[in-house]
């Protein structure tokens, strides 16, 4: 986070676990994903929350209240493929994934 207090991680276990940096203890646990998240990022303002999973989608989570605010679609059977999104730019979602395409949104 901007903060420096609170990291994010995903898990094989399909969920997105926040970690206090101080004590070390796991202080929230999302569910959301259908499949293992393979890749977490922070907007730089901490506002928002990007996640990937082999369950073919993204997700953007509001971090204020811990819920997600949309779903992004694209690649596909990525089960058993890395899958990685980023903010490209505040308005901009580039993602990427062993199955050799890029999307944007």
């Amino acid at each position: 986070s901007p903060q420096g207090s609170l990291i994010a991680t995903g898990a094989k276990d399909t969920s997105v676990r926040f970690w206090d940096t101080l004590s070390g203890v796991c202080v929230r646990t999302l569910p959301g994903h259908l499949g293992e998240v393979t890749s977490v990022e922070m907007s730089d303002d901490g506002r928002q929350l990007l996640t990937s999973s082999k369950d073919n989608s993204h997700r953007l989570w509001d971090m204020r209240m811990l819920r997600p605010l949309q779903r992004f679609k694209g690649h596909q059977n990525t089960s058993k493929n890395f899958i990685r999104c980023t903010f490209a730019h505040p308005s901009l979602i580039v993602s990427g994934s062993e199955d050799g395409l890029v999307y944007m949104w």
